[in-house]
């Protein structure tokens, strides 16, 4: 049993199996329709879920970093430090320097420290350095408890996702049971339809029996009329004879002219096949059906190579002006210079020419003369492919759904954030994450070019998801 065909992309809806939908499995049967939504659902959460939590693992840092994101994790640019700005220094330990971009080691910590003891005030600058770093240290807990309750929702809507495809998995076992049931009925009227071929063989041979029975009755009568001319006396016997022949020769001629020629012949009532003598004709494997023969079956011979329709089984309704119509299958031999194969047709024409076709390609392909309808009334042209989707799947990306959603993605370390591309109508909502020391993070001035990320303190990269129209 082969697995459902999974697409990586969010369904708007999943469809509800009608009381009136026929039982129909296999890759686009309506059984399988909302087992695949739900399957397509799944994989674009866990694929969505996948990439968050690649790009969120942290990369280890050096002085040459750079600010990147990809599948392997992040990293952030260290910039150099100065009196104005903060970032990456040189350790130095001469006590007596001057310079503005190095850091002090221990060693020269430890002599500034001696000196610091002969002066209180340097001491308490010292103190409310380290208070300050106390606070950095519980915002930094704040913002790990924060990420840690992320992560459990994002397990509880996976476990959420398993729960949803077990139940998918049961429907598609009902509807495997419920196969199984038709193909059971399917192979009892296969039964039936044997014995009605070998009672119609049965009923051949009663008839050829009766047409023996004539053309005896015809030989005596001639053999009487030889013996008439002998014997004026035997003839009137022979006369009796005669005419007993003709009238059994009668009968068994009404019965010949209620029979189909093989030559060619219309019928006035209703042809029924009441049994065969042997195994269905034609049964057996598809690919051998071309040299195998069937209950009833056109021969090649007389078909034409090209650009020619051959009907095999036809019906008419109606007369001529009076809304005539006639119904056919058939297959088309190769259209056009060449040789090669043509398709199998279902044609339906009208009584003034107007004519439409159904083709069967030999590579599985299915062509409409028009739409496709569910009998729920649902339309194949009006459904959705994967080319109604556009997008530009880069780290500043989007995608524009079919009914004019538009997602839209990126990174930026700028505090005014520009969207890849405008929102036609208006931004809905934005989410944003960012790295760094900064808190207080924030969004504002949101509109449809973009929008302000604002956090106080150290701030680095911004992480950002938009949704809009």
């Amino acid at each position: 049993m082969a697995n459902l065909k999974e697409q990586e992309k969010w369904e708007e809806g999943v469809y509800q199996i009608e009381e009136n939908d026929p039982v129909l499995g296999g890759e686009n049967g309506i059984t399988n329709k909302p087992i695949k939504q739900l399957a397509n659902r799944t994989l674009w959460l866990k694929k969505a879920l996948e990439l968050f939590g690649k790009k969120s693992a942290p990369k280890d840092l050096t002085a040459n970093s750079t600010s990147t994101a990809d599948e392997s994790g992040h990293s952030h640019k260290l910039p150099p430090a100065s009196i104005s700005a903060k970032g990456i220094v040189k350790l130095n330990s001469q006590t007596a320097s001057d310079s503005e971009q190095d850091a002090a080691t221990p060693k020269a910590v430890k002599i500034a420290y001696d000196k610091a003891d002969e002066a209180k005030t340097a001491a308490d600058n010292a103190q409310r350095s380290a208070n300050d770093g106390i606070n950095r240290a519980n915002n930094a807990q704040t913002s790990a408890n924060q990420a840690k309750s992320a992560a459990d929702a994002a397990q509880r809507t996976a476990n959420d996702g398993v729960s949803k495809a077990d139940v998918a998995q049961r429907t598609a076992n009902d509807g495997v049971s419920k196969a199984d049931v038709a193909q059971r009925t399917a192979n009892d009227g296969v039964s039936k339809a044997d014995a009605a071929l070998r009672t119609a063989n049965d009923g051949v041979s009663k008839a050829n029996a009766a047409q023996r029975t004539a053309n005896d009755g015809v030989s005596k009568a001639n053999a009487a009329q030889t013996s008439a001319n002998q014997a004026k006396s035997a003839a009137d016997a022979a006369q009796r004879t005669a005419n007993d022949g003709v009238s059994k020769a009668n009968e068994a001629n009404n019965n010949a002219n209620g029979r189909v020629s093989k030559s060619g012949d219309s019928m006035t009532g209703i042809l029924h096949t009441v049994g065969i003598a042997s195994t269905h004709f034609g049964q057996g494997a598809y690919s051998s059906q071309y040299s195998s023969g069937a209950p009833f079956l056109v021969e090649s011979t007389g078909s034409k190579d090209r650009d020619t329709y051959h009907p095999f089984v036809k019906g008419l309704v109606r007369s001529k002006g009076h809304y005539g119509a006639s119904f056919s299958f058939g297959y088309t031999t190769k259209l056009g210079n060449g040789d090669g194969f043509g398709r199998g047709i279902i044609n339906l024409v009208e009584d003034n020419g107007t004519s439409k076709n159904w083709g069967f390609e030999h590579n599985g392909d299915f062509n409409s003369a028009g739409d496709v309808r569910s009998s729920g009334g649902k339309s194949l042209n009006k459904s959705v492919s994967i080319d109604d989707f556009s997008q530009n799947l880069s780290n500043n990306g989007w995608c524009k759904l079919p009914n004019g959603l538009i997602l839209q993605w990126g990174v930026s370390t700028n505090a005014n954030i520009l969207f890849p591309i405008a929102f036609p109508s208006v931004c809905f909502a934005v989410s944003h994450s960012k790295t760094g020391g900064g808190r207080d993070t924030r969004i504002e001035s949101v509109s449809r070019t973009g929008f302000k990320s604002v956090a106080s303190g150290q701030v680095g990269t911004t992480y950002y998801i938009a949704v809009g129209k």
